[in-house]
């Protein structure tokens, strides 16, 4: 879990005016960019409100409907117990989306201030800060992450805070470089010399400029997220049954590929769906059209 591909940075540079928030919206206006921001919010609202709309019970059964196909009364099918697909797959959806973005939040939370003042005070700094991220950066994240199911049981909010807090060494990284490059700049050397503190110069100048890296990085590491957490969940780490997760549901539709395949479609179709349109997402906050590759 060490390795995440948090290395978009290298192909968008800081934008070098301190007025960045023009390009965000440009960016997403593309017909990607729409797409996959109208999913994201389309999950979203409906796995948070999914109690107040969902047609079934998580754990209410229809044994004579096991394994159905889309039907009027099912519109995604049901399970090996007859339970509906829509209910339980937009149910599950609200632990993943909000843990993912735990992770993100800690992991920028963390790295982010980190590489301000690595960059601010001078290499005498930043090499002490970049040693103790080094340790973090080779810890097994995987064998930690285990060990911490352990101990504290199936808590996963607190596993993806975990993970946001060993996250936040590569997310350290990436903004340090931007940081640094950032502070190099004209008017952020005139706003120091206008009498501006620390602060304000990190919040009015150097933080606007980095924005659309940190666009780019957050939405990358959400998808990621999401992924973990689907993940843990295949593999038993997941909430206890009846409740519904999206890891779970596909661990229990790959036992039935062959005699009812389309049991894996909703709800891989889902996870797949929400993991593309956060890259996606990233990609034309990146400045890149959608397929476009990045250049090596």
């Amino acid at each position: 879990m060490t390795a995440l591909p948090l290395d978009a940075a290298g192909e968008i540079s800081p934008d070098p005016s301190p007025r960045p928030g023009r390009r965000l919206p440009e960016a997403l206006r593309r017909p990607g960019a729409l797409l996959a921001t109208g999913w994201l919010l389309f999950v979203v609202v409906a796995s948070l409100t999914a109690p107040l709309w969902r047609p079934y019970g998580v754990a209410e059964q229809d044994l004579a409907s096991r394994l159905a196909l889309p039907s009027a009364d099912h519109w995604l099918g049901t399970d090996p117990l007859g339970r509906d697909l829509l209910s339980r797959i937009f149910t599950a959806g609200t632990e993943p989306l909000l843990s993912s973005a735990v992770t993100v939040l800690v992991a920028f939370g963390i790295g982010l201030p980190l590489a301000l003042i690595a960059a601010e005070r001078g290499p005498r700094v930043e090499r002490v800060i970049s040693r103790v991220t080094e340790v973090f950066l080779a810890l097994f994240s995987t064998i930690l992450l285990l060990a911490v199911i352990g101990v504290i049981g199936v808590r996963t909010f607190i596993i993806m805070a975990i993970l946001g807090v060993l996250i936040s060494a590569a997310v350290y990284r990436v903004m340090l470089g931007v940081a640094q490059s950032v502070r190099t700049r004209l008017y952020v050397d005139a706003a120091r010399v206008n009498g501006l503190g620390s602060l304000r110069v990190n919040v009015v100048h150097v933080l606007p400029s980095m924005a659309t890296v940190i666009a780019v990085q957050a939405a990358q590491l959400y998808g990621i997220g999401l992924l973990i957490v689907a993940g843990l969940a295949f593999l038993g780490f997941g909430p206890a049954e009846p409740d519904p997760s999206w890891g779970f549901m596909i661990q229990d539709a790959s036992s039935y590929v062959f005699t009812a395949p389309w049991l894996m479609v909703p709800t891989g179709l889902v996870l797949a769906l929400t993991v593309i349109a956060a890259n996606e997402l990233a990609d034309a906050l990146a400045g890149k059209a959608s397929g476009e590759t990045a250049p090596g």
